[in-house]
């Protein structure tokens, strides 16, 4: 009797400073492949700007596509995700005529004629909607009305969007609700763009994109791609296998903590974001989050060297230990050292400071409990409109890699920490979408798999 060959579907995921790609065996969900490539921010003329080289992007896309097609050829779907909020701006063939605007862009934070109001808060007040720089309707607002849209333009797009179009060789601009949710003006509930908003804000309503829910697409060679989630949404995908229980958090260079709800229901700090089969994500996100770390171990390497001694290549191993042996009178960090979305010139702070306490493991210890507790404030923020939960869901390197972030998350949640067994969850989510597309609507959470408890 001859064997069945393996089938395998593909997730990639376009990240800020990573694009990886999984490989994953269609029955079981197991991932047999991993690849990645790094990539980094392009040179940009204006202090604001924070653009990526699209074409790059799709170089580097396009290489991990075929090393994976290459090792598993038979291939039933490739599901794609990305980082969200920012654009790339196409001509009507869909080729790009502008670099990736990320999500941390910061043009609509400047003054708008008048000097009185930013061009993000002259969007959130001229259409109703909080819009904070980065979004995509932010960054066409403001190209607007500095002229500075590209000749030619007709459209916008995010960036896993612009890679499908190049990988189905489509001019057609198409988004998942969950990509376009994240530019702003967006109606969640009808799951469409606000028409009657982008046009007070004389925003084109031609140059927003379409939006589908289920929408597929084509290779060269014929094998199906699904169009791509946002990067919360993929993440949560590939991580929680209990939706209706569970909280997601995810520490990188920002942050997040993501609930499951039946209905929008955005509060003060937390928003509404779409997720699938109808349902929504209630999402708290912070813009330091472990990048606040990284500003604590960049400041120790800099005394380092200020001191004489040769720059290490990085202290996190060294702070860690001393954080695990910290004991004694705490120091209270607020980390939003970037600010907020809805307050992005607040800053952040250190007090409580002592003669005991001002030294590397206090310090350390802070500066990471800081980053809990503004998740854990948008988990007490959100448990009246989502109910509480009882299982802890752990994602990104700010936990992987770090003892004392999930000794501390177990401690302040009062829960044990769960890890997906496979680190690139947003890859591994939108492999596990195309599993659920190409078999007409399977259910996948039960794919998910924990590794064992990291607790200390």
């Amino acid at each position: 009797m001859e064997l069945r060959k393996a089938m395998y579907t593909i997730g990639l995921d376009i990240g800020t400073t990573t694009i990886c790609g999984v490989a994953a065996d269609a029955a079981s969900g197991a991932v047999v492949m991993t690849r990645s490539r790094r990539h980094s921010f392009a040179p940009a003329a204006q202090p604001y700007a924070k653009v990526q080289d699209a074409q790059e992007i799709v170089r580097m896309t396009d290489e991990i596509l075929q090393e994976l097609l290459d090792a598993c050829p038979q291939v039933c779907g490739i599901g794609l995700t990305g980082q969200m909020h920012g654009i790339v701006y196409t001509d009507r063939e869909g080729n790009a005529l502008s670099p990736l605007i990320t999500w941390q862009d910061g043009r609509g934070n400047l003054c708008a004629p008048g000097g009185q109001r930013t061009y993000a808060q002259q969007l959130s007040e001229v259409t109703g909607d909080f819009c904070a720089s980065g979004y995509g309707a932010v960054t066409l607002y403001t190209d607007l009305q500095m002229g500075n849209v590209p000749r030619g333009a007709a459209r916008i797009v995010t960036i896993p969007d612009y890679y499908r179009m190049h990988l189905c060789c489509e001019a057609a601009a198409v988004t998942h609700p969950s990509l376009a949710a994240s530019m702003g003006l967006f109606d969640a509930a009808a799951e469409k763009f606000d028409q009657e908003k982008a046009a007070c804000a004389k925003i084109p309503c031609e140059m927003l994109p379409d939006v589908r829910e289920a929408y597929i697409s084509h290779t060269r060679s014929g094998i199906p791609v699904f169009g791509a989630l946002g990067d919360n949404q993929a993440s949560f995908l590939g991580s929680v296998r209990e939706p209706d229980k569970s909280i997601l958090v995810n520490i990188g260079t920002g942050s997040q903590l993501t609930l499951a709800i039946d209905a929008p229901a955005a509060t003060e700090n937390c928003e509404t974001r779409p997720y699938l089969s109808g349902r929504f994500l209630a999402v708290g996100s912070s813009l330091c989050g472990g990048r606040s770390y990284a500003l604590l171990e960049k400041l120790f390497r800099e005394a380092a060297t200020m001191a004489g001694a040769p720059d290490p290549a990085d202290l996190y191993e060294a702070m860690n230990a001393r954080a695990l042996a910290c004991a004694g009178e705490n120091l209270t960090v607020c980390t939003e050292f970037c600010g907020r979305r809805r307050a992005p010139l607040e800053r952040g702070s250190i007090t409580g400071i002592s003669e005991s306490n001002f030294d590397v493991a206090h310090l350390a210890v802070g500066f990471l409990s800081g980053c809990i507790e503004e998740l854990y404030g948008y988990y007490r923020e959100l448990s009246p409109l989502a109910g509480e939960r009882s299982i802890l869901v752990g994602s990104g390197n700010g936990i992987r890699k770090n003892p004392v972030m999930r000794r501390l998350l177990t401690q302040r949640f009062k829960m044990p920490l769960c890890l997906p067994l496979y680190e690139e969850e947003a890859a591994y989510g939108s492999a596990l979408y195309a599993i659920s597309r190409a078999e007409g609507g399977r259910e996948v959470s039960g794919l998910i798999r924990f590794e064992e408890q990291k607790g200390i």
